[in-house]
């Protein structure tokens, strides 16, 4: 993987590339030998769905499904934390995408509660407050 600096630069040599298209196709080298055709349509799209941000563009992007089974929950659990803003989340066509940081991020955030609650019930039930 490319260092965030040189990444940025090539990103930003594809943007100015793209501007100077004006809808013409672009070849793309793949490798030493493989070249192919792109329209510059399709490059722009590219860009726009998972270039725009080139930090997120570095990082992971999770389905809900995948982001449900890295933390232990159903997929349906996860959509509702996305819509009530628990976990930000950004659109790709109609489908929800989240970055894999911030899912470890609440993931981390949700075993320091469970922590919290399990040391306040034992602290409780020492005192003898428990049910």
């Amino acid at each position: 993987m490319l260092p965030l600096r040189q990444y940025e630069e090539l990103l930003k040599k594809l943007q100015n590339r793209l501007a100077r298209t004006a809808g013409s196709a672009v070849e793309l080298r793949l490798g030493s030998q493989e070249r192919i055709t792109v329209p510059a349509q399709v490059l722009r799209r590219l860009v726009d769905l998972g270039l725009a941000r080139s930090e997120e563009a570095l990082e992971e992007l999770l389905t809900t499904t995948e982001a449900a089974r890295l933390l232990g929950v159903s997929r349906p659990f996860v959509v509702k934390l996305l819509e009530q803003g628990q976990i930000p989340y950004r659109r790709v066509g109609t489908h929800r995408r989240v970055l894999k940081s911030d899912v470890l991020k609440y993931k981390q955030q949700m075993q320091v509660r469970r922590q919290a609650l399990d040391q306040l019930a034992q602290e409780a039930q020492e005192l003898g407050l428990g049910y």
